[in-house]
């Protein structure tokens, strides 16, 4: 750094940004919690001291100058690097480990395992957060993020990815009373004739249907944007639903779900382990990226040999001609 040069403090910048992005002193001030002459001092303070003018002033609004527009984003850059370096440095002194997931696989499979985490890794303060939006990890005070992603979809390249599974299938599942009422797993022709359960934005049914019914089409149901509702929905006698085996585990291992036909489909996506390459060598980031990775191959392992077992062996697991 050179000596006498002006550095200006964190809050000028949040105060430049906050007045660049919203082109109000007043709207700035709220946001700040401050009054509006000490925005007005801060953006004249750094005209003064880098000797350029950031915004013009209208009646009605401040317009940006060409230097605004020149380092307004990076700026906005800086501050939310600070910020996530200043959540990094807590979180390593918590040991705190936050990780996003969609609403579904946290409600149908993760939830109920956070307990043996935190048995076998009590040092870590885990933080789960469901949402089906996009999580920005460079951005965001988040460690991990569980998403389902095409199998050939290319990632930045800023991100590391560890599979969560490499073979996961899609099973068919109902109640047992609807696979009773049903009599279904005799010929998966049957099941033109059930109640489909649909998962919105995917194509499970169609393919299923294409690889080993041919040319039928499948019935149109209730369709749900949520695959936890899905599952609900089949629990309460609604109809046939087809989930990822991992989802599907659980119901299944209470009995309130059966599989009323034994065929599989492959899944086209995976869930991967998100996290930013710098933190490949976190010891908590190890931990938790193993001890999931376990815990789901348990599940699969548990849903083959059960529908391998006598009772539940269905031979016609074959596509049509």
């Amino acid at each position: 750094m050179l000596r006498g040069q002006f550095i200006p403090t964190i809050i000028e910048l949040r105060t430049f940004e906050a007045v660049a992005r919203l082109r109000s002193i007043s709207a700035a001030a709220a946001e700040l919690a401050c009054s509006q002459p000490t925005v007005t001092y801060r953006i004249r303070e750094l005209e003064q001291r880098w000797s350029v003018e950031l915004f013009t002033r209208t009646t009605r609004t401040l317009e940006w100058t060409e230097t605004t527009h020149h380092f307004y984003a990076r700026v906005r850059a800086l501050l939310t690097e600070i910020e996530n370096i200043s959540s990094e440095i807590q979180n390593v002194a918590l040991n705190q480990l936050s990780v996003s997931v969609s609403p579904s696989f946290a409600a149908t499979w993760l939830v109920a395992r956070l307990s043996l985490f935190g048995e076998t890794h009590p040092e870590i303060d885990l933080r789960l957060s469901a949402t089906n939006r996009f999580v920005d990890l460079a951005r965001e005070t988040v460690d991990l993020a569980v998403r389902l992603t095409p199998h050939r979809a290319r990632l930045d390249d800023d991100l590391g990815a560890a599979t969560l599974l490499k073979d996961e299938r899609l099973v068919l599942v109902c109640s047992p009373a609807y696979a009773q009422r049903w009599k279904c797993g005799a010929d998966i022709r049957e099941l033109t004739q059930a109640t489909l359960l649909w998962h919105e934005d995917t194509d499970h049914w169609q393919r299923f249907f294409r690889h080993y019914l041919g040319d039928t089409a499948p019935r149109t149901g209730p369709c749900f944007n949520n695959g936890d509702l899905v599952i609900r929905s089949a629990i309460g006698n609604q109809g046939v639903g087809i989930m990822r085996e991992l989802l599907a585990v659980d119901a299944l291992r209470q009995g309130q779900l059966v599989r009323p036909f034994s065929h599989t489909l492959p899944c086209e996506d995976s869930y991967l382990v998100l996290f930013q390459k710098r933190m490949a060598s976190s010891r908590k980031i190890i931990d938790f990226v193993k001890w999931i990775q376990d815990e789901a191959a348990e599940s699969i392992v548990w849903v083959r040999l059960a529908s391998a077992s006598p009772s539940n062996r269905d031979d016609s697991d074959s596509p049509c001609s």
